[in-house]
């Protein structure tokens, strides 16, 4: 077979609708040839290991100008973590505000939700509530942990995506709304400065197996107040930093040689470091929560631990 003919340059590197194509006079049987990916009906993608968001950029292409994205499709849009089964779903997530009537297409599943429009921004260029709507949506959908752990990325140490304010605003206006119940839930469970999903689950696990609860990514500062690290999950009075080692603490060189520097500092000071990973949250992070309480029960010497007063400085615990 011949080699296709090059597109006209605007539909060679992102999604267009075929209805674009045609009115630049490509022919139907140029859009049919193998280089062409058909993610939806009436678009095309140039073909190869394109992800989520050419996906969605091309479903953008036959949308109308009142639809967005919402739900799920919208919480990987924003970076919000979701469970994996959840997050490999194909389905895209599409909204209209009513009157407008939800579009009906295959691979997606549409909705009408009663929003205010100032409410819809642009995250690359793709149309979605903001994440602090988004997180209420997904009470309909997930379970309340899922919802703990998209909570908690709202409220991140890092380039957090909202506010404590904002969610309590959002969940006082979210008396109607499906999933209000795992809403009311997940409030009094999520914590800000969190940095990872598998963090989430850990902290959960650790209420409900009655253990303290710990601080979260909390400031660790040396004798004389000068800072020395974050602890992901700390017990202060314990003198206990307990360490989510994810995969790429393994994987990465650079993370994996900062992770070595930064826990032998504070270990320096007299904190017990327990680190944890995937294999002692299995059944439901029982490893995990046996290790913290024998951890937490051990006799430890409080005297070296700096431990921060009112003003961010230091003071040594008696």
């Amino acid at each position: 077979m011949p080699n296709a003919r090059p597109l006209p340059a605007e539909f060679r590197a992102r999604p267009f609708a075929t209805a674009q194509a045609l009115d630049a006079g490509i022919p139907h049987s140029r859009l049919r040839r193998a280089d062409l990916d058909r993610p939806f009906h009436g678009t095309r993608l140039p073909a190869g290991d394109r992800g989520f968001l050419d996906r969605c950029a091309a479903l953008q292409t036959v949308m109308g100008a009142d639809h967005f994205f919402s739900h799920t499709t919208a919480a990987r849009i924003h970076g919000l973590p979701l469970p994996a089964a959840v997050a490999a779903d194909p389905t895209m997530h599409v909204s209209v505000i009513p009157p407008h009537r939800a579009p009906r297409r295959r691979g997606v599943a549409g909705h009408q939700l009663r929003i205010d429009p100032a409410r819809i921004v642009d995250v690359a260029t793709l149309p979605v509530p903001d994440a602090v709507e988004v997180w209420c949506e997904l009470a309909s959908m997930l379970t309340v942990d899922a919802v703990v752990q998209a909570g908690d990325a709202l409220l991140r140490r890092q380039n957090p995506l909202a506010t404590e304010e904002d969610v309590h605003a959002a969940i006082a206006s979210a008396t109607n709304r499906p999933g209000v119940r795992r809403l009311d839930e997940a409030l009094r469970l999520i914590r800000p400065r969190t940095d990872s999903p598998m963090e989430s689950l850990l902290r959960l696990a650790i209420a409900r197996a009655g253990l303290p609860e710990p601080e979260v990514n909390a400031v660790i500062l040396d004798e004389s107040g000068s800072f020395v690290a974050f602890g992901d999950l700390v017990y202060r009075t314990h003198g206990v930093v307990v360490e989510y080692d994810g995969d790429h603490h393994r994987t990465d060189a650079d993370q994996y040689t900062k992770d070595v520097d930064r826990l032998w500092r504070i270990e320096r000071l007299g904190w017990r470091v327990l680190r944890l990973n995937s294999t002692h949250m299995r059944n439901n992070a029982a490893e995990a929560t046996r290790r913290i309480r024998l951890t937490l029960a051990s006799p430890y010497e409080s005297s070296r631990i700096a431990v921060p007063f009112g003003d961010g400085t230091a003071i040594r615990a008696n």
